[in-house]
């Protein structure tokens, strides 16, 4: 265990030493180690426990399920709307009546042209009566085609709105499953099965240690010298050896403290090696010889 500790710690001082030439250094010492990502995840639904996946320790991917809540009505009513997507999605796929309606008009027009063409031959072989009625029949046909679209328009729209409640359905299921929204690890536990949970209260808290952040407090005279994304280097105890943990600068705040004259500056490390906990205190050295802004142009 002690070989591999040192070979970590050398691995890290090599990476963190790796095309650096430090010029002016400001040292921020006994600075402790925060965790970045601390979650209490939250039940989006109100229920019962009824099935928990995880214990207190255990490691999750991002997406994994945690815990289920009680589902047996939702999915019912997904079932339930499934049904109503296939039946609705036949009625908007059944044409009959539309086909109908075009065969009757084709007919009813033949019918009066046939008519036409005998009252041209022989006139007053068929009344003036006759014709307007067989003119109101092929009408009606027109108007029956227009109807029978509009009816698969209908039928189409219904489809499409069974679907829509379909999709809620499963999104209110699928809520009924609690899913971590991180890659980290389960600190803690506060619902278990049998137990109610409230929609918005916190459930379980998972953090990571992958990414690690120190908030140092640096005198004024460093201002405008010290700038988002330089890089600087933490030193830091474990165990028996000194490791040097690159790090970041992800935030540099614009306002001065009036009392302290001093401003804050994050840094961040990664933790491959996970030899960095949380609470964990070190030095931060960073490199301010090029890091002067310049003057913003004048308007």
């Amino acid at each position: 265990m002690k070989t591999v500790l040192v070979v970590a710690l050398a691995l890290l001082t090599l990476v963190a030493n790796r095309g650096k030439t430090w010029g002016q250094e400001i040292e921020i010492r006994n600075l402790p180690l925060q965790l970045i990502a601390d979650v209490e995840v939250a039940s989006l639904d109100t229920g019962v426990v009824t099935k928990l996946h995880v214990q207190t320790g255990d490691y999750v991917a991002e997406g994994a399920v945690l815990m289920e809540l009680d589902r047996a009505l939702h999915e019912g009513e997904s079932a339930v709307k499934k049904m109503s997507c296939l039946i609705a999605d036949a009625e908007a796929g059944n044409d009959v009546n539309l086909r109908f309606s075009e065969k009757t008009l084709m007919l009813n027009e033949k019918i009066l042209e046939k008519s036409l063409n005998a009252i041209a031959a022989y006139p007053k072989s068929i009344s003036e009566t006759e014709i307007d009625r067989l003119r109101l029949e092929r009408d009606q046909s027109e108007l029956s085609i227009q109807q029978a679209q509009l009816g698969q328009e209908v039928a189409r729209l219904t489809a499409q709105l069974r679907r829509e409640e379909k999709t809620l359905a499963d999104i209110q299921l699928a809520r009924r499953t609690l899913r971590s929204p991180l890659a980290g690890i389960v600190v803690g536990i506060d619902a278990h099965p049998g137990e109610a949970v409230v929609s918005g209260k916190p459930t379980m808290r998972i953090v990571s240690l992958k990414r690690l952040r120190l908030i140092a407090s640096v005198d004024r005279k460093f201002a405008f010298k010290i700038n988002k994304g330089d890089s600087a280097a933490l030193h830091i105890q474990v165990g028996q050896e000194e490791a040097v943990v690159p790090a970041t600068i992800v935030f540099v705040s614009p306002e001065i403290r009036f009392t302290e004259q001093t401003f804050d500056v994050w840094a961040e490390v990664e933790n491959h090696a996970g030899l960095l906990l949380p609470g964990m205190k070190g030095t931060l050295k960073m490199d301010v010889r090029e890091s002067v802004k310049e003057d913003p142009p004048q308007p």
